[in-house]
């Protein structure tokens, strides 16, 4: 797309990106049958109705994922090895790409959609705890870490965590409400080595928004907290929440402008998913279906061709859509008090990082999920969840994975 046309001629300029394409080609895997026809079929899918975003000597093309020119790019690369090209097969990863990590249930809002509170809670993991489990993450090969909670602001140790756990072969985002989030805070962040942060705002109508985090000044802690995360020098992403019944081309684009009227890079939606406060959920006007998901993907065309929008990232697309579901796969979770699962949508325990050993943990997960699911597994095994106590123990987390295991899963919502 046009608007991608500056920053192509930037990278052809930038001698560091021409090293880093170097390392990437003699990193990446060749398909087995020595086809370039996968790889280039790779790239397209990749940077299709992508904005492409030079931030800080590396290019962000789509924000779930390591931005390109950096380590942690290569490591994402090195450790699919030839699973990038596994198409609808059994995909034997040695760590996940990219994971979640909830650094603490405790939270200062009541999001309506928010299922935190209804996990199992216990003693959380200490700092310490935090940076011996993403230090063998590192090694086993993961390269994004997604910080949430609950809030993960309401640690006063997070700077530590993030300085002492991770180097550059990852990437770090941290998701917040930004109800604390002070201009000074977020610097420190910056400081510890934080990537990139994302701010939950969820409707122009302060009104809206603030009924859906709970708290009637969520709103303006939300902007105040965009504005904080830019002029701290961190990756600047703002996020909604977007229910069918909100899905109105006009009001997501005055959105997204708000957004980057406060300082924010990019924009990005997600759809809601059918766990927590909504596993048991039958209202009409809420879950996708086809047609929708088909009207954001080109929402986000439409949105990343104008020059006067932020990125727009949609992630019923550019993850669900391009990737299929790769919870247990390629992503998962680990919660506040160490237990693993696919996704924070899914929770199912194969093991806790206190107890177990984190690369048999994995493995048991991997090979019990099996492959990518078309659309997002949290539907289909919403009914197998409900009334259970959360999250499952490993034993009942393994067979029901096992019903699921290789087998495609309706694209519906």
């Amino acid at each position: 797309m046009l608007t991608n046309i500056p920053t192509y001629f930037k990278m052809l300029r930038d001698s560091n990106f021409s090293r880093f394409l170097r390392k990437l080609r003699d990193g990446m895997p060749r398909s087995k049958n020595g086809s370039k026809g996968k790889t280039l079929k790779l790239v397209n899918l990749f940077l299709a109705g992508e904005r492409l975003l030079p931030f800080e000597g590396s290019y962000v093309a789509v924000s779930l994922l390591p931005p390109l020119g950096s380590e942690s790019f290569l490591q994402f690369v090195r450790t699919q090895g030839q699973n990038i090209f596994a198409d609808g097969k059994p995909v034997r990863m040695a760590a996940p790409i990219s994971l979640s990590l909830a650094m603490t249930n405790r939270c200062n809002y009541d999001c309506m959609h928010c299922g935190v509170h209804l996990v199992i809670t216990a003693r959380e993991l200490t700092a310490q705890e935090w940076i011996k489990t993403t230090r063998t993450l590192l090694d086993m090969g993961s390269a994004y870490f997604a910080l949430t909670g609950g809030e993960p602001l309401l640690r006063d140790d997070l700077e530590r965590i993030i300085s002492d756990g991770f180097d550059d072969r990852a990437t770090t985002f941290l998701f917040s409400n930004g109800k604390t989030l002070t201009r000074s805070r977020a610097r420190s962040l910056k400081s510890s080595g934080l990537f990139g942060l994302c701010v939950s705002l969820d409707s122009v109508n302060p009104e809206i928004h603030n009924k859906m985090r709970g708290d009637e000044k969520a709103f303006d802690h939300a902007l105040a907290a965009i504005s904080n995360t830019r002029a701290s020098g961190l990756y600047t992403l703002a996020q909604a929440v977007v229910y069918k019944n909100q899905l109105d081309r006009r009001k997501l684009f005055k959105l997204a402008k708000l957004a980057r009227s406060q300082g924010a890079h990019e924009f990005r939606i997600m759809k809601p998913a059918r766990a927590g406060t909504l596993i048991n959920c039958e209202e009409e006007g809420v879950f996708y279906d086809e047609a929708d998901d088909e009207f954001v993907r080109k929402l986000q065309y439409q949105a990343n061709r104008r020059w006067d929008m932020p990125k727009v990232t949609v992630f019923p697309f550019s993850e669900i859509g391009k990737f299929h579901c790769n919870a247990g796969v390629r992503h998962s979770y680990i919660t506040a008090q160490g237990d693993w699962t696919p996704c924070d949508f899914i929770p199912m325990s194969f093991g806790n990082v206190l107890e177990d050993n984190m690369r048999t943990i994995w493995r048991r997960m991997n090979d019990a999920v099996g492959i990518p699911k078309r659309s997002c597994w949290s539907r289909d095994l919403a009914p197998h969840l409900c009334g259970k106590r959360w999250p499952l123990k490993p034993e009942e987390s393994g067979k029901l994975a096992c019903m699921f295991r290789d087998k495609e899963i309706a694209k519906t919502s």
